[in-house]
C-alpha cells in the first residue's frame, strides 16, 4: 500500500470527522484545451490524471519518532499531542513505513481547479468550520496552505492548480 503524507492538524480534524477533503498542488505544467486538462510530456500533451486514484486506499504518513523500550519499539505520534522526549527528534511523515501507520484514507472523489476557484463547500470539506464568511474561510485555508506548502512557487496568490481528494478516514484495526 502507498502512503500519503498528512499534517497532524489534518489528522486531528479527520479523526473528529470534520475534514474529508485534502488539496494537493499539481506540480506539473497543466494546459487547458477545449475544457480538458493536459500535462506536457516532452512535445506531447497527455491527459491529466490525479496522483491518488478514486477507490484506492493509502496509509496516512504522519510525523513520529521511535523509542526503544526493553526489546520493543514504541511509536510516538505528534498528532496525539505527545511532547518530544529529550534526545529525540520528530521524523517527518514522508519517511513513515506502512507498518507504523495507524490510519488509512480511501479516495472517494477527486476534482481539479485553480485555487481561486475553490468554493465555500470546498473549504468546509477541508475542515474549516469557523465561519460561514467565504473570505474568512479562504484566508484560513491560505494560512494553512502556506504552513504546509512552504515553497513560494505554490503560494495561493500564484493561483496554482490543486487536486481536491475527497476521502473516507479509517483507523487501522488494532492501533491505539
Amino acid at each position: 500500500m502507498l502512503g500519503i503524507p498528512c499534517s497532524h492538524e489534518m489528522i486531528k480534524r479527520s479523526m473528529r470527522g470534520i475534514q474529508n477533503r485534502t488539496s494537493r498542488v499539481v506540480r506539473t505544467r497543466i494546459i487547458k484545451q477545449e475544457g480538458k486538462l493536459y500535462i506536457v510530456k516532452g512535445t506531447q500533451l497527455v491527459d491529466f490524471e490525479p496522483h491518488y486514484k478514486v477507490g484506492e486506499t493509502y496509509f496516512i504518513k504522519e510525523k513520529f519518532y521511535i523509542i526503544k523500550v526493553a526489546d520493543a519499539e514504541q511509536i510516538i505520534y505528534i498528532s496525539d499531542g505527545d511532547k518530544l522526549a529529550e534526545g529525540y527528534t520528530w521524523i517527518p511523515g514522508r519517511f513513515m513505513k506502512e507498518e507504523y501507520a495507524r490510519y488509512t484514507i480511501t479516495i472517494t472523489k477527486t476534482d481539479i481547479k485553480k485555487m481561486n476557484q475553490m468554493t465555500a463547500s470546498d473549504y468546509q470539506e477541508e475542515g474549516i468550520r469557523e465561519t460561514g464568511n467565504y473570505n474568512i474561510m479562504m484566508q484560513i485555508f491560505h494560512e494553512r496552505w502556506r504552513k504546509v506548502n512552504k515553497n513560494k512557487k505554490y503560494d495561493p496568490h500564484k493561483n496554482p492548480y490543486v487536486v481536491g481528494y475527497y476521502y473516507n478516514f479509517k483507523k487501522i484495526n488494532g492501533c491505539k
